[in-house]
C-alpha cells in the first residue's frame, strides 16, 4: 500500500515536471524577435534615472550598521554604475536599482509593443503573454531580467549583458542569480519612480 502511494505521488511530481517545462518551452516559443537598449533613452531621461540611481543608492544605507556608502556614481552617458560600502554589503539589492527596474520594465513593454505586428499579431495573446511572464513579471523581484549596469570604477564600461538578480552590492563572491525574497519596500519605492519616468518615455521596438 505503502508503495502504491510513493509510486502515485511520483507519478504526479513527474506530471507536474513535465507540465512546467511544457508551459515554459511554450512561452519562449511564444516570445517575439524585438530590440531594447534604455540607452537610447534621451540625455534628459538618462540623467533622471542617473539621479535616481545614486539617491536610492545614499538612502539604502549598508547591511553593517558601521559601515558606510563609500561608492556610489553613475555615468549618464553609459549608465555605468556602483554602489558599494566600505565593509559587506549595500541594502539595496542589485535587482532593486532603479537602473535595472527600468531596463525590466521597458524590456517587458517593448517585448508586448513588437507582438502587435504582422508576423506576431495572429497570435497576439500568446506573445502577449510570453513576454509578461518572461520580463515584465520578474521586475522588482530577485528573478529580475535585465541588462547589466554595474561596473568596479568609473570609466569602465557596462557589459550590458542580460542577467537574472545580479550581486552587485552584496559581499564578494555572492552568486549572481539570487534565491531570497525580495526587498518589497524598497523595491515599491523604486517601481514608483520608475514607472513615472516610464510614462514619458517611448517604447523602442
Amino acid at each position: 500500500m505503502l508503495s502504491l502511494r510513493l509510486l502515485t505521488s511520483a507519478a504526479a511530481a513527474a506530471s507536474l515536471v513535465l507540465v512546467t517545462l511544457a508551459n515554459a518551452q511554450q512561452s519562449s516559443s511564444a516570445l517575439p524577435n524585438f530590440s531594447w537598449n534604455l540607452l537610447n533613452v534621451t540625455d534628459i531621461q538618462r540623467n533622471i534615472l542617473c539621479a535616481q540611481q545614486t539617491k536610492f543608492c545614499t538612502s539604502s544605507g549598508c547591511q553593517d550598521n558601521t559601515a558606510n556608502i563609500t561608492i556610489n556614481f553613475c555615468n549618464n552617458q553609459t549608465l555605468a554604475s556602483r554602489c558599494a560600502c566600505n565593509t559587506g554589503a549595500t541594502v539595496m539589492k542589485q535587482s532593486d536599482w532603479p537602473l535595472e527596474l527600468a531596463d525590466c520594465q521597458g524590456r517587458g513593454s517593448a517585448c508586448k509593443a513588437t507582438c502587435f505586428q504582422s508576423q506576431y499579431s495572429g497570435n497576439l495573446l500568446a506573445c502577449q503573454q510570453a513576454c509578461q511572464k518572461t520580463y515584465t513579471d520578474t521586475c522588482a523581484t530577485d528573478n529580475q531580467v535585465a541588462a547589466d549596469y554595474s561596473v568596479m570604477k568609473q570609466g569602465d564600461k557596462p557589459s550590458y549583458a542580460l542577467i537574472t538578480g545580479g550581486s552587485a552590492g552584496s559581499v564578494p563572491g555572492a552568486a549572481s542569480v539570487r534565491f531570497l525574497m525580495p526587498s518589497v519596500g524598497s523595491s515599491l519605492a523604486i517601481g514608483s519612480l520608475v514607472l513615472g519616468f516610464f510614462a514619458g518615455v517611448a517604447v523602442l521596438a
